[in-house]
């Protein structure tokens, strides 16, 4: 538009009309643009925050500056549609469109026109934004801001990227049973979560057997000694079975009828000795004036008794070394040994 032309004044005011026109354009095609980039980013598993934000504002001021530019820069035209729109009597658009005709009724509507044109303040244009416009903008900058968000949290590590969902989609994730159970549901018990789904390839919660009183555990049907146990790779159903065996109190060798009978450290009651004459060389008595021979620490003539008790604490300190409980035979066995030696 001529700077020197009659809508001089109403110009300035039209050109802000015009930007934010233009402006609002700019920000549906740069969220438009930001939206299909965090989009396109999300899926491919691309760390692509910064790339659709960069990519949004770039289009968001391209596009900007190309709308006020083609569409809504004002020009002599449409300033006079304009102000033929506050309903005065001489129409503007006439005079702009006869302003090079040089014949005099052209030239008395150019005049009359101005005259009128001249009490017509451009405060008296109001601004006009299109609705749509506005709402466009609105629902384009939520898409946006909500695809960029979630592509940050994607980034992040937060949530599964796009082409994960997808693929799950397509083929859904397999989960397998896995569950640890006690043989005929006596002797112990199973802690922690028995009873587990499992994600394909992934590794259980770690579960323990736990022997009952007067039981001990003694394995897995797998062949697992461990009672702890977490199962790795997990690809197919599984059933664990924990195996508890009760601790008999024949296991104790005081009380078992076919071990042989403690030592005592007493010395014989020599009253209890047989009677017999101490000249007699061939008298196998024990008399008043035989000899006396400590031999109350020996087993059957031949096994000393330490050596017997220490086996059983040897079998008391492995077990608690693989972290297992002492029987109570066993403890009040190895007790019984170290009462004597007090």
């Amino acid at each position: 538009m001529d700077k020197n032309s009659s809508f001089q004044k109403f110009y300035s005011r039209l050109m802000w009309e015009g930007i934010a026109k233009a402006a609002l354009c700019g920000l549906v095609a740069g969220f438009a643009a930001n939206f299909v980039a965090a989009l396109i980013t999300w899926f491919f598993t691309v760390k692509g925050l910064w790339i659709s934000i960069v990519v949004g504002v770039v289009v968001a001021a391209g596009s900007g500056v190309l709308f006020y530019f083609k569409k809504f820069r004002p020009t002599s035209e449409q300033i006079a549609r304009r102000v033929d729109r506050l309903g005065l009597e001489e129409r503007m658009i006439t005079m702009q469109e006869f302003r090079n005709d040089e014949s005099y009724i052209a030239f008395r509507q150019r005049e009359d026109a101005k005259q009128k044109m001249n009490t017509v303040s451009d405060k008296q244009i109001k601004f006009r934004l299109s609705t749509a416009s506005i709402v466009l903008a609105t629902v384009f900058c939520v898409c946006g801001v909500s695809m960029s968000t979630v592509t940050a949290l994607s980034d992040s590590g937060k949530i599964r990227n796009g082409g994960e969902i997808i693929g799950d989609i397509i083929s859904p994730p397999q989960y397998f049973e896995v569950s640890y159970v006690v043989e005929n549901d006596e002797g112990g018990l199973i802690e922690g979560e028995a009873d587990q789904l499992v994600l394909e390839g992934e590794t259980s919660e770690t579960v323990v057997a736990v022997a009952d009183d007067g039981w001990v555990f003694i394995g897995w049907n797998d062949g697992g000694k461990d009672p702890s146990r977490e199962d790795e790779d997990i690809r197919e159903d599984l059933v664990f079975v924990a195996y508890f065996e009760r601790v008999e109190e024949s296991d104790d060798p005081g009380e078992d009828p076919d071990a042989p009978d403690e030592p005592s450290d007493e010395p014989a009651d020599p009253s209890e000795e047989k009677p017999g004459n101490p000249g007699d060389p061939n008298n196998n008595g024990n008399g008043a004036s035989g000899n006396y021979e400590a031999n109350d620490q020996i087993i059957d003539g031949n096994t000393n008794y330490k050596d017997v008790y220490q086996g059983y604490y040897d079998q008391a300190m492995e077990m608690l070394k693989n972290g297992e409980s002492i029987p109570p035979a066993l403890r009040a066995i190895i007790e019984s040994y170290f009462g004597i030696m007090l």
